[in-house]
Order: C-alpha cells, then sequence, then structure tokens
C-alpha cells in the first residue's frame, strides 16, 4: 500500500482559472501511483421543472459573469495495482471566485479544510478557520476569506473511481 501521498491540483481552481479551467474540461496528468484526475465545470442555472420546483440545472459553460454559479467535478480514478492512501488535493481558489464551503460534496470518504488568502498554508476546518483583525486579535473566516481548499481522501482503492464536487460563484 501506499503511504501518505500528497498530490497537488495547484492548476484547477489557480488564478488562470477563468481563462482555462472554466472553459470545459481538463485533463491531469498521474497523481499517487496511478491516479488519474479529470476536471469538468459547469454553470448552475435556477430552473423550474414540469412540477413548478426549483431545481439547480448543469450546463456547459460559456460566458460567465459575476454572479455566475460554477460548479467543479474532479473525477479520479486509481488505474494502478495497489490502493492509494492519503491523498490530498490542495485546491488554491483565485480571487476572482467565491468557494461555498458547504458544497462539497463526494461518493468516497473525504475530509476538507480551508486556508484564508493571507494565510494560505495554514488549514482548518471552516468553522474552526480565523483570520486576523488590525487590532491583533481574530474572527471567525467567512467565505470571501478563503483563500484554498485541500481535500484529503483515507483510501482510494484498486480500479476504484471516485468524485469530488463544489461549487464557486464569480465575483
Amino acid at each position: 500500500m501506499r503511504q501518505n501521498r500528497t498530490d497537488s491540483f495547484r492548476r484547477i481552481a489557480g488564478s488562470g482559472i477563468l481563462a482555462t479551467a472554466l472553459a470545459a474540461t481538463a485533463a491531469f496528468p498521474a497523481l499517487a501511483g496511478d491516479v488519474t484526475a479529470r476536471l469538468a465545470t459547469f454553470e448552475l442555472v435556477a430552473t423550474v421543472d414540469a412540477a413548478g420546483n426549483a431545481v439547480q440545472e448543469r450546463r456547459d459553460i460559456e460566458v460567465v459573469l459575476p454572479g455566475s454559479r460554477i460548479l467543479y467535478r474532479i473525477d479520479l480514478a486509481n488505474d494502478g495495482d495497489e490502493p492509494v492512501t492519503a491523498m490530498t488535493l490542495d485546491l488554491p481558489l483565485a480571487d476572482a471566485l467565491r468557494i461555498d464551503p458547504a458544497s462539497f460534496a463526494s461518493d468516497i470518504t473525504m475530509t476538507v479544510t480551508f486556508a484564508v488568502a493571507d494565510a494560505p498554508e495554514a488549514f482548518a476546518a471552516f468553522p474552526e478557520l480565523l483570520v486576523p483583525t488590525e487590532d491583533g486579535g481574530t474572527r471567525p473566516a467567512t467565505a470571501d476569506d478563503l483563500g484554498a481548499a485541500r481535500v484529503m481522501i483515507a483510501e482510494l482503492a484498486t480500479a476504484q473511481t471516485a468524485f469530488v464536487e463544489y461549487e464557486a460563484s464569480v465575483r
């Protein structure tokens, strides 16, 4: 079993995201072991179904404007002969995006922590994340303070596929 592998998706949600990742789907090279990842982005549009219920529809991205909601989906596949354990995905956030910390979802057990833009290497669970104030104190972080997310996956078994999704809005 492979242990303590850390792999970064620095380009997924980095500063070039509006020019590259929002285009449609990006392919990523191998990660830990034989794990590969594919990023897909969709615009989330509020619509009403035939029964009159409000629903979120996923659409291909054509143009994004301030207020547009974006869904990021990372599909992972372990094509290797061994499980991969302790895999970490670091997701820097572009200044133009506001991430929704409660929107992270997956079909695999994961832990998500966040860092504020002013301290991008200090990760904590969102409710516990603090931001320094001008008077030397701290205050609870808000979604507007976030500068990075870290997704930790305990194990991706041999031949297993999984996804991680999260939402952001364009500022």
